[in-house]
């Protein structure tokens, strides 16, 4: 085992062998050429029996590598290399395919032979951080309940964006993990001085992880410029603010 870690060293090129005596060996291979396992990885791996992790390699073993498959080889049984084709934008982790950061799967649930991916919409992003904990404050078109199930869902709110004609429909919206049940929350739009246009309030009845609270502007009674609309729970407690613009 010294030669190969001394050979491996001395070639300087990212690979990992795991093994031992008798045991298995595992090549990975990735986008950026071979990796280390990771943490979960590498202990199951050393749970077999005596494991060495190199994180170099050598030119001196002579293997063609696709940076997009994972090839597994059982020494011990002398089977061929079972080959796991990874498809672009796509990750092989713990046994299990996940789209890359930044993809969602073309169909949900996909089949093993199907394996496509497409860019998260700028909604399914926005929303993303809203199921991971985060508040988020935006402005768009309009919300439309498509399915008539009462709650928001990413895909519901119509033209995401911060830029307006003079006579498009305005919603302001915040999304927050703050619990608003029972309690009125006070919708504010002010222009770019800071004077107070429209001051509306709403009392919150459903409870939910996160409550959706939108603020409907009418463009007609706005000239062009810049505005911002803020959002308060109570009177005294902040939840956040948008800012757009209204052009002619």
């Amino acid at each position: 085992m010294k030669n190969i870690t001394d050979t491996i060293k001395r070639k300087g090129k990212k690979v990992l062998v795991v093994g031992g005596l008798g045991l298995s060996s595992i090549w990975l291979a990735g986008n950026t050429g071979c990796q280390t396992l990771n943490p979960q990885g590498e202990a199951f791996m050393q749970g077999l029996g005596q494991a060495m992790v190199v994180t170099y390699a050598t030119e001196s073993i002579k293997r063609e590598v696709n940076p997009n498959q994972i090839n597994i080889y059982n020494q011990q049984a002398q089977q061929q290399p079972q080959t796991i084709i990874v498809p672009e934008n796509v990750s092989y982790i713990n046994g299990k395919y996940k789209p890359a950061p930044g993809y969602v799967w073309d169909i949900p649930n996909p089949s093993i032979d199907n394996l496509k991916v497409r860019k998260m919409t700028e909604n399914e992003i926005l929303f993303s951080k809203l199921c991971s904990g985060q508040d988020i404050c935006f402005t768009c078109n309009y919300w439309r309940d498509f399915n008539n199930d009462g709650k928001s869902e990413n895909s519901e709110y119509i033209n995401i964006k911060k830029i307006f004609g003079k006579n498009e429909r305005i919603n302001a919206c915040i999304g927050t993990h703050v619990n608003l049940g029972g309690r009125t929350v006070i919708k504010e739009l002010l222009d770019n001085n800071g004077n107070t246009i429209k001051l509306e309030k709403e009392i919150i009845e459903d409870v939910f992880p996160s409550t959706m609270v939108r603020f409907e502007i009418n463009p007609e009674e706005l000239s062009a410029g810049d505005y911002v609309a803020a959002f308060y729970a109570d009177d005294n407690q902040y939840l956040g603010k948008t800012e757009f613009e209204v052009r002619e």
